[in-house]
């Protein structure tokens, strides 16, 4: 069975959600141990551009609907209470 990917592909793809403090911590310490396809997903833009320009994250996004079918690995680094509506709005995407 062929495997479709639309995202560049190394190694190991890593998602992101939130890229706050421990979400953009993750990011930091994956780039400096060597993993490239590392994409975030956050609301806020500019924290999404600063993360990008930083070298932190290959790409990301407000939604990650484009990146979640593509995911090796999904740290959800968003508040634990809304961890829970934010699996159920995506699930059908993991």
């Amino acid at each position: 069975m062929e495997e479709r990917r639309s995202l560049p592909r190394t190694t190991w793809v890593t998602l992101i959600v939130g890229l706050g403090v421990i979400g953009g911590s993750f990011a930091l310490a994956l780039k400096q141990a060597g993993y490239d396809d590392v994409y975030g997903v956050d609301t806020n833009a500019e924290t999404l551009e600063k993360a990008e320009k930083m070298g932190i994250i290959r790409k990301g996004c407000k939604e990650g609907k484009a990146f979640f079918p593509e995911a090796d690995l999904i740290i959800l680094a968003i508040y634990p209470k809304l961890i829970r509506a934010f699996v159920e709005q995506n699930q059908a995407l993991f």
